[in-house]
């Protein structure tokens, strides 16, 4: 489900239709995307939707159409989002965000607890909620996102847990930095100068303090620090407490994350097989009743 890519002169097609439709309508074509583009094909969409954030900056009079959007799986309901971030923008406009794990998730049968790590604005959270007999564990550091994550999971009642921290390798304070654009994509930076101090905890702490147990699906998310924080709970892969795991098998800069092999093998170790594109950049990990095997990484 990745985006279509379109050629150069379909590019130029594509820009003098939607500046057509812009130098009539103004403002009021971001109306008319988010009514017409959650029925697109996401490549289609998000070609459009791309060309529209660049063309329509947040403004007084374009913030209100980046700052809520309606998902495509659930048009009733309504997300509160930071419009000032391009990848929310993106978001809200289209009514999708990173297709291949929404699909996994909202077309399985699955049921039960969901381990949000990076939670951001709460879209995983909210998509796995709206199934039922599901609860959520949401984690977020950064307090922007905090602050939206509660907002749009307040409906939910006792079936949203949030904690706000970083997840690491150890306990402690450390300064977590980020683009102010970009808010989704934060890291931990120790010589950043205008960073947040966050409280660093560790994942099997956090599932202890909550009473979290068995986890239906735990989706990691943490710029590139994914691996350490998985690994360093790794007792909760060995007693098989977690049916499935996502996780980004890349560093923030685009590196395969260190410790990645080693992390693998101990999922294939216990039972654990790979079950999505190697090519993707979310890997997903199944707990399988069959006899582990080993794992090869690409």
């Amino acid at each position: 489900m990745s985006p279509k890519r379109f050629n150069s002169t379909q590019k130029r097609v594509l820009n003098t239709l939607i500046s057509g439709t812009c130098f009539v309508f103004r403002e009021k074509t971001l109306a008319l995307a988010k009514l017409v583009l959650p029925f697109l094909p996401f490549g289609k969409a998000i070609a459009v939707a791309s060309i529209l954030v660049e063309k329509f900056p947040t403004t007084h009079a374009t913030k209100p159409f980046y700052a809520t959007a309606r998902p495509r799986w659930r048009r009733t309901f309504v997300f509160r989002l930071n419009p000032y971030c391009p990848l929310s923008k993106l978001f809200a406009l289209t009514g999708l965000f990173q297709p291949e794990i929404t699909e996994k998730l909202i077309k399985g049968k699955r049921r039960g607890v969901l381990v949000d790590i990076g939670a951001n604005f709460g879209y995983f959270s909210v998509l796995w909620l709206s199934k039922r007999n599901t609860e959520v564990l949401a984690v977020e550091p950064i307090r922007e996102n905090y602050e939206l994550l509660i907002a749009n999971l307040g409906q939910f009642g006792r079936r949203a847990k949030t904690v706000m921290c970083c997840l690491g390798e150890q306990t402690g304070e450390v300064t977590m930095s980020y683009d102010p654009e970009y808010p989704m994509l934060s890291k931990i930076n120790p010589h950043a100068a205008h960073g947040q101090r966050v409280e660093m905890r560790m994942l099997r702490d956090v599932l202890e303090e909550t009473g979290t147990a068995i986890i239906e699906v735990l989706k990691c998310d943490a710029e590139g620090h994914d691996i350490r924080i998985l690994s360093g709970a790794h007792e909760i892969f060995e007693e098989k407490r977690i049916r499935m795991v996502f996780f980004e098998w890349r560093t923030w800069d685009g590196e395969r994350a260190s410790g990645l092999e080693e992390f693998c093998q101990l999922l294939a170790t216990n039972g654990y097989r790979l079950v999505c594109n190697k090519s993707e950049s979310d890997w997903c990990y199944e707990l399988l009743n069959a006899q582990p095997e080993q794992i090869q990484t690409p």
